[in-house]
C-alpha cells in the first residue's frame, strides 16, 4: 500500500513526500524477506531520482529493479514496470 501512496506523490509531482516515503518503506523493510518489495523501492527510488532531474541515475535504478523482477521470473510485473518507466520518461520529455 506504501508503493501506492508513493507513486501518486512522485505522479502528482509531490517530490519530498515521494523521498519521505520512499526512506519509510526502505527503513521497513531493512533485514525483512520481502525481495518484490525491495526491488520495488528501489525502482520508486530510481523513478524519484530521475524527476528530480538525475535523468541517468534514475532511469538506471529503474532499469536495474526491472531487470532484477526478469531474473526472479516476475515477467507481468517487470513488463508493467518498464512501461512505467516509459511513460514518465516519455511525459517529462
Amino acid at each position: 500500500m506504501l508503493s501506492n501512496v508513493i507513486q501518486v506523490f512522485l505522479e502528482s509531482n509531490q517530490l519530498e513526500s515521494g523521498k519521505k516515503y520512499i526512506d519509510i518503506m526502505y527503513d521497513h523493510l531493512q533485514g525483512s524477506r520481502y525481495l518484490y518489495e525491495k526491488i520495488k523501492c528501489d525502482f520508486l527510488l530510481g523513478c524519484y531520482h530521475y524527476l528530480a532531474g538525475n535523468h541517468d541515475e534514475g532511469f538506471k535504478q529503474a532499469q536495474q529493479a526491472v531487470n532484477l523482477m526478469k531474473v526472479l521470473g516476475l515477467e507481468k510485473e517487470a513488463v508493467a514496470h518498464k512501461q512505467y518507466v516509459n511513460e514518465l520518461v516519455n511525459a517529462t520529455k
